[in-house]
């Protein structure tokens, strides 16, 4: 078993009703590892953060108190009792990847690439390696620096402002924060996203697609770790304007240490920034490798992770791109239907899998079309028919049983009569053996 980490409850007593604070505070340190020392943090910090786990979905005001909701409860797992984090159930894809970032020290943020090969680059980096057609300029670093800072000013930052595109409210806003709008509408910059919910990252690493060929489900994904906290391998971006322009952020000589900047909520990208608890790595103008940990997430373990964080976290594209953009992007073509219910859809896949021998597909079909319409036999039928070719004549047989008395249909608005349920399923349901 997990060592155990036990909460300090005397400093969390000491103020009102800071159990949960204090648990749902640890979350967003690194989700299930608890802070060394809560005195540490003033009221204020931790009154702020509490917000943020109530906008993230973690905690739920009601009637003056702080209660931990159900989504908070499944991160938590036992943390609220002091036990351990991994209960004697078997451990998930979500569970090991909890274990492993408990042990990561300092203020971590993470950051998902659903491809292993893809490397820690900027947007702009691999627009300019493109450009360039070949990686070898990377290894001029004061070539490149240059390169990169020419970049920003000339082809995005420049002509942006030309265009009328930096101001808001009739107020001029700094380089930073426009890069950060460009970057949010599809611009390459040298911002890199990152997040400070692990989780969030994970969901970019299990993420399904296709890009260049490869299908993100057939390899491995990676999360990238860093610690913000180290002032020795990372600075914090100033806050003053004059010091948020490209020639500040973006040097022409290699700078000794990267940037971190905690986006401002506002604008048509607040929603996202604060669902993803959003902050931005700036290479200056490459990230030094050595500053980095990379946890693999297994292909086998990305479809398992999608399910449970979609179920059980309701992590999905829709809910971390909340905005009008995101929204957008995430009812593209390509993307599946979520919302729309139709159970005679989800049938018609179920057979169309069914005759194409792949059973365990249809069952999949036939498992949404009864959720939708529990009361229809048709499903049940079918299911039992698919069971049935993959030698699950138990379930087969609980399945036909079930279509006996259902009292619906898919296709027609009369109660159905037993006699032509029983004659569709003649073929199957005396003949099957074992059942």
């Amino acid at each position: 078993m997990p060592n155990r980490d036990k909460v300090d409850w005397e400093a969390a007593y000491a103020m009102q009703d800071r159990d949960k604070m204090f648990l749902l505070y640890a979350v967003s340190e690194s989700l299930c590892k608890h802070v060394g020392d809560f005195s540490a943090h003033s009221d204020g910090a931790v009154e702020e953060e509490v917000q943020r786990l109530v906008g993230a979905g973690f905690l739920m005001e009601s009637d003056g108190r702080l209660n931990v909701t159900k989504r908070g409860r499944f991160v938590l797992g036992d943390l609220a009792d002091g036990t351990d984090v991994i209960t004697d159930r078997k451990a998930t894809g979500i569970d090991r990847f909890l274990a492993e970032i408990r042990e990561i020290l300092g203020t971590p943020a993470f950051r998902g690439h659903a491809d292993n090969k893809w490397k820690l680059h900027s947007s702009a980096t691999h627009r300019l390696i493109r450009e360039y057609e070949e990686d070898d300029i990377l290894e001029d670093d004061l070539g490149f620096s240059k390169m990169y800072a020419n970049y920003h000013f000339s082809e995005l930052i420049q002509p942006a402002r030309m265009n009328g595109h930096g101001v808001e409210d009739g107020n001029r806003i700094s380089d930073l924060e426009l890069l950060a709008r460009l970057q949010h509408l599809g611009a390459a910059t040298g911002l890199i996203d990152f997040t400070w919910n692990p989780i969030v990252a994970l969901w970019f690493a299990c993420r399904a697609g296709r890009e260049d060929g490869r299908d993100w489900d057939k390899c491995d994904g990676t999360v990238f770790v860093i610690n913000l906290n180290d002032p020795t391998q990372f600075q914090i971006v100033p806050n003053e304007i004059e010091k948020q322009t490209v020639q500040a952020i973006f040097p022409r000589e290699p700078a000794d240490s990267p940037y971190y900047w905690e986006p401002p909520p506002r604008g048509p990208s607040a929603p996202r920034i604060l669902r993803q608890r959003s902050v931005f790595v700036i290479g200056r103008p490459l990230i030094p490798e050595h500053v980095v940990k990379e946890i693999v997430i297994p292909e086998a373990d990305k479809k398992e992770i999608r399910r449970e964080l979609e179920e059980r976290l309701d992590t999905n594209e829709l809910s971390l791109f909340m905005d009008i953009h995101g929204f957008s992007v995430a009812n593209r073509p390509e993307s599946p239907i979520r919302r729309m219910d139709d159970p005679i859809g989800h049938f018609q896949q179920g057979n169309r899998s069914y005759q194409q021998g792949d059973y365990s597909r249809a069952i999949g079909g036939y498992d949404r079309c009864i959720r939708s319409k529990p009361d229809a036999w048709e499903p049940y039928m079918a299911r039992g028919n698919a069971k049935a070719e993959i030698q699950r004549f138990s379930d087969a047989r609980k399945d036909y049983d079930s279509a006996l008395h259902c009292r619906g249909s898919l296709y027609y608005d009369d109660e159905p009569s037993i006699n032509l349920i029983q004659v569709t399923m003649s073929g199957r349901f005396f003949t099957i053996e074992g059942i």
